[in-house]
């Protein structure tokens, strides 16, 4: 029963994680909608901070997590796949929400920015409207979906990135614990 509870607080601590995840990935959303910037330099800025956000949130979480168990592996996974999916399936949702029923025009705003960069970029005007990808994004349900498949790779990605290195760094911890099924003191 100890191992259920322990999988238990992992599996809890990463849908909370997801949660604290999603609202971070709707509010940096939501700043780029208000206050857009096309340049290389805005996006890269953007995408640091959207990563070191995300990484600092598991890094965190990870740690509330170690300071009652052994950070293992298998646990440190689980809340790495569990916070993964749970942002993504919510972030997802959301994006679908939004583009359905708050603001119907920005899935074609998105279109017309997109063909724009292309023409500006020399390509060519009836390649695009040929294009059957950019008819397939322009309704909400296929875009929350395409976010929904880019979400889970990505935060897959940086959410074992971080177990693997929060899990190196700790791995002494476990060492120290070994072969010490009882730490209290008998006088």
């Amino acid at each position: 029963t100890i191992k259920y509870w322990v999988m238990r607080k992992a599996i809890n601590i990463g849908i909370t994680t997801g949660l604290i995840l999603t609202v971070i990935l709707i509010l940096g959303t939501m700043c780029r909608i208000f206050r857009p910037a096309d340049t290389i330099g805005a996006n890269l800025t953007f995408t640091i901070i959207f990563i070191s956000a995300i990484s600092t949130a598991l890094w965190v979480a990870m740690e509330h997590y170690s300071k009652s168990n052994l950070p293992t592996w298998t646990n440190l996974t689980v809340i790495s796949i569990i916070a993964s999916l749970t942002t993504a399936l919510l972030f997802s949702t959301t994006s679908f929400i939004y583009t359905k029923f708050f603001s119907s025009g920005y899935l074609s705003g998105l279109m017309e920015k997109s063909s724009q960069n292309w023409i500006e970029r020399s390509y060519s005007s009836s390649g695009i409207a040929s294009q059957g990808e950019w008819t397939w994004y322009k309704t909400p349900w296929n875009f929350a979906f395409n976010n929904l498949q880019v979400m889970l790779v990505v935060l897959f990605v940086i959410a074992v990135f971080v177990a693997f290195l929060y899990y190196t760094k700790n791995r002494s911890k476990l060492s120290l614990h070994e072969g010490h099924n009882n730490h209290e003191l008998i006088f």
